[in-house]
């Protein structure tokens, strides 16, 4: 199998006095492939992606063709680029992702069980030859699962008609006649995946990769036009990526471009250096020692032709060994052939072999070290991995999204909500208010006392059947579930975990009724009684006392008791302090719906019991009891409390007497969480919200306010929050500052239309009404309400909202980690995506913790560093 780049950039020519493996590349879009607005989207980052196929060590052509170009490229800071030459327009952030795509090399026969030494093979040559895993993305394709997934996505809009064009696949189904896999065809399309799953905007692509690449565009464009109108806020869901080549300068010696792209074979100088040639002396790998540089140079192919000058088509070979030592040196073929004009063959080759050799020789050597360094690639790789799937978890929740595949939670009429309207409660909610979400699976981890894919029915109390277990019972007595534990330490702390709950510590010195507290406190237990063995009054002893555990309200054979003793000590050194767990009784209980003396009302969670047998009221309490982070309120009172874009609505639930659709109005409770907090049951700590800084062309929410008369007092109001009272002639930085003072307010800008010239301290309010104030809100995203007012006078006040009389609709998103992070709800902090950071709400980096500021120069910045804890 050859080694074969992914793609590689196309050598368009070279100046005087640079090297083909050494010259930093000045890269330049095709400006025949980009509009205004692919253009202004790309200004704000810019991401470079290659890829190579893990076929072994790279040779001299690989090297110079590509990866010494993806070296030089590290080195850049802010590149420039634009379509008009005399336009230069810097960019704020360059992201490198460079990754080995095992996934490709797949699509011809393969060595299985050689395929790991492959991969490690090619990341120690990247490695040797300088690419930094500090300042790129290196990775392997398959570790990123997305790759696969998406590709199959794209597949299913890419028509068949355009991979059969595909001119590779024509080439190599030919080659392989009857053995062309549908992998072979679809190649393109994996590759199509592997750069729009990154957002790339600049691909690198040699002149065999062009057309792929243009299918890569045609793509994404069939994608945004089918799906892009489900996602309103941008279009381009997937951006059109642009090929990467190198500014046309002066040629060396006006030969053709397709002459410069390639190192040629040393045996047959009309093809391309290549590991497919079954001669090893047809190529020089970054591996070969110096004598077998010399060797393979020396035997190269040249003629008899005396003299030493450039001619591609009647000197091939010596035309490709001054290509090499062009490509080595960084002279220039006119300078090389003055300096050999007095050579013959064989000097000339020895000097060549020399040149390669201080290039090369220095490369294998770090290749090697490398290569022995096999815990050392891994780690790289994995590094590699979490970045890259970072990325890529960005672009497949939109893609999802877009195609109607995003993992939500069944949808089931909530227990308790706030109401959307008078009596309008029980609206749709996930897992109806009465479990946890998991994104990743879609599934509803039910609250205790409810079951259902959504949550949605209720779970009747479950007991045992009190005509069962009775000394007449032909079964025999029933009996409660008891387990044991021997605790065997002096002092510290130990665990025990029931049913996935965890206690908090109980220590050694506890007495039973400080253990049989915290162990009962667990919400996998019900009831229970605790009892010490002997004598003894603590729970741990020097020579282990057992503590008996029985379930007296949890029946039939439960799960074990587990624990951690890892914070017991025990005085005497030579002896471990230990817990040891066994089960003295198993339970024979039943653990039934009504204890199989009643009806259980799946709607309610009430049982109706049989004569002479007791029910639940069927009352539903506040789930956790609001976990300590909100308030617990009827449906009646969440009703007075409900908002509607941060504005207390004022809505009743159950205020009509005897109304059926209200009938639970005092029985069903909810919880209204405390601020900072979120879910059902107050559990999930909030984080931050910001605007999303890759949706472009937004505007900030700007209300207009004009205030007519000459006396008299206002107070503004936003959100329920309200200033202190402001007289009519306030100027402009009163008012700015009694409403930056609101704590539903961040910041604002304020003017006034006659505060002009220079001329300020105008007041708010005049007789004719002649002042416009403007209000915009700057970190405060969205459409958002419109002010209001309390009067104190002969004031009146108007409003404009959007877009009304001057004023602007916010179109900015208010989105929890700003669509560039994830949040966890542990902590409250947003785990942000590679290349994002915290913002300032104004388009810079601050301390919003939101993930709204777009690194600059990400590799090395706190960002990454917090990320990383």
């Amino acid at each position: 199998m050859s080694t074969q780049l992914w793609w590689s950039p196309a050598t368009r020519s070279l100046t005087a006095n640079r090297s083909l493996c050494r010259t930093f590349p000045i890269w330049r879009r095709s400006a025949s492939s980009s509009t205004s607005n692919d253009t202004e989207d790309l200004l704000r980052e810019r991401r470079v992606l290659s890829g190579i196929q893990p076929t072994g060590t790279p040779h001299l052509g690989n090297y110079c063709g590509a990866i010494a170009k993806w070296v030089a490229l590290q080195e850049e800071q802010s590149e420039s680029y634009s379509d008009d030459a005399s336009i230069s327009v810097a960019t704020s952030v360059t992201t490198r992702l460079y990754s080995v795509v095992d996934l490709h090399a797949l699509t011809v026969p393969f060595d299985a069980k050689g395929m790991p030494n492959q991969v490690h093979s090619m990341v120690a040559a990247l490695l040797g030859t300088g690419l930094d895993p500090s300042r790129n993305i290196l990775f392997r394709q398959s570790d990123v699962a997305a790759h696969a997934e998406l590709a199959w996505l794209l597949s299913c809009i890419t028509p068949l008609g355009w991979l059969q064009r595909m001119t590779q696949f024509k080439q190599k189904a030919a080659a392989a006649k009857s053995e062309s896999s549908l992998g072979l065809l679809a190649y393109p399309v994996l590759m199509a995946a592997d750069i729009l799953l990154y957002r790339a905007t600049h691909v690198p692509v040699g002149e065999d990769q062009q057309q792929h690449l243009e299918l890569t565009r045609m793509i994404a464009t069939t994608f945004n036009d089918r799906f892009g109108s489900n996602r309103p806020e941008s279009r381009e869901v997937l951006p059109k990526p642009f090929p990467m080549v190198e500014d046309e300068i002066a040629t060396r010696t006006g030969a053709s471009r397709k002459t410069l792209s390639r190192i040629m074979s040393l045996r047959d100088p009309t093809k391309k250096m290549s590991k497919s040639d079954k001669s090893v002396l047809s190529r020089i790998e970054l591996t070969d020692t110096a004598d077998d540089i010399r060797k393979k140079v020396r035997k190269a192919t040249t003629d008899a032709v005396s003299g030493i000058y450039y001619d591609r088509e009647e000197r091939p070979g010596v035309s490709n060994l001054l290509d090499i030592a062009c490509a080595v040196t960084g002279q220039s073929v006119a300078q090389l052939e003055a300096q050999y004009a007095d050579y013959g063959t064989g000097a000339f080759k020895d000097s060549v072999a020399d040149a390669v050799i201080a290039t090369i020789c220095p490369i294998g050597e770090r290749i090697k070290q490398y290569e022995a360094d096999q815990t050392y690639i891994d780690k790289v790789l994995v590094a590699g991995a979490d970045q890259a799937s970072e990325l890529a978890a960005v672009t497949m929740k939109d893609v999802k999204e877009v195609m109607g595949l995003a993992r939500h939670c069944p949808l089931g009429n909530a227990w308790a909500d706030q109401v959307t309207g008078t009596d309008k409660g029980h609206n749709l909610a996930p897992c109806s208010n009465r479990g946890d979400c998991e994104l990743d699976t879609g599934v509803c981890t039910c609250g205790t006392g409810f079951t259902g894919a959504a949550c949605e029915r209720r779970i009747c109390p479950v007991g045992d059947d009190p005509l069962t277990g009775t000394p007449i019972d032909p079964l025999g007595i029933q009996r409660n579930e008891k387990q044991r534990v021997n605790c065997k330490a002096t002092s510290g702390s130990f665990t025990l975990t029931f049913a996935g709950f965890t206690t908090e510590p109980i220590y050694a010195d506890d007495t039973a009724k400080i253990v049989k507290a915290k162990f009962t406190a667990l919400p996998s237990v019900t009831a229970a009684t605790i009892t010490f063995g002997g004598i003894t009054l603590l729970a741990c002893t020097t020579i282990g006392n057992d503590i008996s555990i029985e379930f007296t309200q949890d029946f039939g054979d439960l799960p074990n008791i587990d624990g951690n003793a890892a914070g017991l000590v025990h005085s005497t050194p030579s002896v471990t302090p230990t817990l040891t767990f066994t089960t003295a009784t198993q339970g024979t209980k039943e653990s039934l719906p009504c204890s199989r003396r009643g009806m259980c009302d799946i709607n309610s969670g009430v049982c109706t019991c049989y004569p002479n047998y007791f029910s639940s009221d069927g009352n539903v309490v506040c789930p956790n009891d609001c976990s300590g982070h909100g308030t617990c309120y009827t449906m009646e009172q969440l009703a007075k409390l409900a908002t509607l874009n941060g504005e207390i609505m004022g809505w009743t639930y159950g205020a009509v007497p005897n109304k059926k659709e209200t009938w639970d109005y005092d029985m069903i409770q909810g919880c209204k969480c405390s601020a900072g907090w979120e879910g059902h049951d107050c559990s999930l700590r909030s984080c931050p919200t910001g605007d999303d800084p890759m949706t472009l062309r937004q505007q900030n929410e700007v209300q207009i306010l004009v205030c007519k008369g000459s006396s008299g007092f206002f107070t503004l109001k936003f959100r329920d929050a309200a200033t202190p009272q402001l007289p009519f002639n306030a100027p402009v930085t009163s008012l700015a500052t009694a409403l930056e003072a609101l704590t539903t307010i961040g910041k604002v800008l304020v003017s006034y239309s006659t505060d002009a010239n220079g001329v300020t301290g105008t007041p708010a309010c005049n007789a004719a009404g002649s002042n416009n104030i403007r209000i915009e809100f700057l970190t405060n995203f969205g459409d958002l309400p419109p002010l209001r007012w309390i009067l104190d006078g002969a004031l009146i006040l108007t409003l404009s909202t959007d877009g009304v009389g001057g004023s602007v609709q916010g179109t900015k998103e208010e989105i929890v980690c700003s669509n560039r992070g994830i949040c966890n709800h542990l902590t409250g902090v947003c785990r942000c995506a590679y290349g994002f950071t915290s913002s300032d709400g104004f388009g810079g980096e601050g301390d919003r913790g939101d993930c709204g500021y777009m690194e600059p120069i990400y590799l090395t910045s706190a960002a990454r560093q917090a990320n990383q804890v």
